[in-house]
């Protein structure tokens, strides 16, 4: 992980490499949640897929992309509410002159 944040340096300032830092560990606490339910008791049925869609949720809002999955009630999770401020920074700081895309 180290070595791949340093390789931003000198592109990125220092608050970009730290979000993209955030970002980073966020992913592999994300990929360490979906071991969890899979591995090697899987979850209950339907644990996967519920992480999933609220991961959607709460980087869709965080990019202020709406939901796009029909609720609009927030979900909150301390690992979900910890891509909100990853998804406030790539807000503010997105310069291109137009909205971000949907994937």
């Amino acid at each position: 992980m180290a070595t791949l944040i340093c390789s931003w340096y000198p592109y990125a300032d220092k608050e970009t490499i730290e979000t993209l830092a955030h970002f980073v560990v966020w992913m592999f606490v994300v990929d360490d949640k979906i071991d969890e339910i899979s591995l090697p008791n899987p979850a209950p049925e339907g644990a996967f897929e519920k992480l999933y869609w609220q991961n959607l949720k709460v980087v869709r809002q965080s990019l202020q992309l709406g939901t796009g999955i029909g609720e609009t009630n927030e979900v909150s999770t301390d690992l979900l509410d910890s891509f909100r401020p990853i998804g406030n920074h790539i807000c503010l700081r997105y310069t291109s002159g137009k909205p971000l895309q949907s994937y």
